[in-house]
């Protein structure tokens, strides 16, 4: 993967991976979607005193690289977009799509999906493809969810949703400008950041320590650029230990709109989101 510095931008995001693989002391023939990468990066004194310059500098770049125009109006409104191939086979798209077509059946409250977050702040083709997987909203609580099934690794998984986080916090601070301030998801109080995937996804590192330097960073910049109106978490969660998806198809997935609600593969899937896990569990300290 080459990192170019400078040049024509196509996102807002540019700049973003060398203060990340700088930050991170990586190698040149490193990235974040390198399992071995993800499986060997461990806790120094360096990359955790970087965490805070790191965050701090990320979201420089979002604003350095803005070019002052009003991105599209169709970020950070609230959709449950339910197309889906019967032929689709992606797993993560299968798991986004059957959840928000029980949050459609008011089996789940107030879940959606793929929520556009940065279209047009660069100009009228960027960041398109920028969205949250999933989106849970509950009063003035707002979760941001990065969805991952096999894809990827949990590093990349972490920047992705941190990335999309501080897009949130730019837009918010900007929300009157930017006409978002009606939006439901302009008028909350805390965010919540979290990475969701099988317990598998995460089993062969522990980013625990990447985790928890993160979550106070985050906080208090959303803290300071919010004159304290906002707070932010940032946790990654698993799935329950032996849960397995039982969708093959789109056309698995689709039957989801008609099935009784008593059906094993929606109560399989209503457990799995309210029993999450930690996904790495916290160290005993007995010897």
């Amino acid at each position: 993967m080459v990192h170019l510095i400078g040049g024509d931008m196509k996102s807002i995001f540019d700049g973003m991976d060398e203060l990340i693989y700088d930050a991170l002391l990586l190698g040149s023939h490193q990235n974040l979607k390198q399992k071995s990468t993800c499986a060997k990066l461990s806790a120094t004194e360096d990359r955790i005193k970087n965490i805070e310059p790191l965050v701090t500098d990320m979201y420089a770049r979002i604003r350095r690289n803005w070019t002052g125009r009003k991105p599209s109006s169709s970020n950070w409104k609230l959709r449950r977009p339910s197309e889906l191939n019967p032929n689709n086979r992606s797993a993560e798209v299968l798991l986004e799509r059957a959840i928000v077509i029980l949050s459609k059946r008011g089996l789940l409250d107030n879940w959606y999906n793929q929520m556009p977050i940065a279209s047009g702040l660069l100009d009228s083709s960027s960041d398109k493809r920028a969205a949250i997987d999933w989106v849970h909203i509950e009063q003035e609580r707002l979760e941001l969810i990065e969805l991952k099934w096999a894809s990827d690794t949990p590093l990349y998984a972490i920047f992705e949703i941190l990335r999309y986080a501080l897009a949130y916090l730019f837009c918010f601070t900007n929300r009157e400008l930017f006409d978002f301030q009606d939006l439901p998801t302009m008028n909350i109080t805390q965010i919540k950041l979290t990475t969701l995937a099988p317990h598998e996804y995460y089993s062969y590192c522990d980013l625990s320590w990447l985790a928890a330097a993160l979550n106070p960073v985050i906080n208090a910049l959303y803290r300071e650029e919010s004159d304290g109106f906002l707070s932010c978490e940032f946790n990654c969660s698993s799935f329950p230990i032996n849960f397995k998806l039982l969708f093959e198809t789109g056309g698995d997935v689709l039957a989801l709109h008609d099935l009784p609600v008593d059906h094993p593969s929606i109560q399989l899937l209503l457990n799995a989101l309210c029993n999450q896990h930690p996904a790495w569990e916290p160290k005993s300290n007995s010897r």
